[in-house]
């Protein structure tokens, strides 16, 4: 009987499993596949490439912009500072005809230049001559001639010409000769009132004076001040005229100038002072050891 109590619960429990699948039935493949399909239907972000640029990518162009205007309002409007001495450069003018070289010149030269700007005011241009944009021409003459020349052209239209004259076996420049255009920036600069061409003389002069055959030279600084306030400054000047015979570019035997013989005069009788204030200091130290030394034995 327990037995067939059992069983009966067996199979009770085995009825009630089997209803239950029934009821749930089966899974369906096309819901599953619908499913499926839905999840990778899903609509994809739109491509990077597609978004417009963003704001920052213009901005480089922008800073670019503004710094380069910034560099040209802010321009330096004076000229830049001068060396402590214009550069040398060397000319010379020869003859055409026999290709002998009749003045040779080497300078450099420093130019003060005064004019008037828009507010009426007295300004001052100073600047070199650029001796790597200036070309020399001019005159030699016969062998018998008293007159030779040499035109030192730059700037394009400006000049600056030298005239020699030969005087009892010497020779000297008589005529300095400027001609200049204020409206040439640089060396002048924009704000000039009326700017004009300009050109002026220093005549009858004996400057640089040497005897035919050798050479003028003066290392000293020289001022040429002309009658309308132009000043010329040469350095390391050394020029020789009138020679006969020569086609190198070698010169005579100089001629100091006064101002480089006093210079000359300075500096033997500097290192002579400077001896003599050596010798008393070490003569009043030998004396001031030679009285410590005597009290030191006095003590003893």
């Amino acid at each position: 009987m327990k037995s067939l109590l059992a069983l009966a619960v067996v199979l009770a429990v085995f009825a009630s499993c089997v209803y239950a699948e029934t009821t749930e039935g089966p899974v369906d493949p096309t819901t599953e596949e619908t499913t499926t399909r839905a999840r990778t239907t899903t609509p994809a972000p739109p491509p990077k490439t597609t978004e417009p640029p963003s704001p920052e990518t213009t901005t480089p162009d922008v800073e670019t912009t503004t710094g380069t205007h910034e560099v040209t309002s802010e321009a330096p409007t004076t000229a830049p500072p001068l060396p402590d001495k214009p550069p040398n450069g060397t000319w010379f003018v020869n003859d055409t005809e026999t290709h002998e070289v009749c003045i040779i010149l080497k300078v450099g030269v420093r130019f003060n230049l005064t004019y008037t700007d828009k507010t009426n005011k007295t300004q001052y241009a100073l600047f070199d001559l650029p001796v790597n944009h200036t070309t020399a021409d001019g005159h030699c003459g016969k062998n018998t001639s008293t007159m030779q020349s040499i035109s030192l052209k730059f700037f394009e239209t400006w000049n600056l010409r030298l005239d020699f004259a030969k005087v009892d076996g010497k020779f000297h420049v008589k005529t300095f000769t400027l001609d200049y255009d204020q409206n040439t920036s640089p060396p002048f600069p924009k704000n000039v009132k009326d700017p004009k061409k300009m050109s002026t003389k220093l005549e009858n002069q004996t400057k640089w004076e040497a005897t035919v055959g050798n050479s003028y030279l003066c290392i000293s600084d020289q001022d040429l001040t002309f009658p309308t306030g132009e000043v010329l400054t040469t350095v390391e000047l050394r020029v020789e005229a009138f020679r006969e015979g020569k086609k190198d570019l070698e010169f005579g035997d100089p001629q100091e100038c006064s101002a480089d013989d006093n210079t000359n005069n300075i500096v033997p009788i500097a290192v002579g002072a400077a001896l003599a204030a050596l010798v008393v200091i070490v003569l009043i130290a030998y004396l001031i050891s030679r009285n410590k030394n005597k009290g030191g034995y006095e003590s003893v």
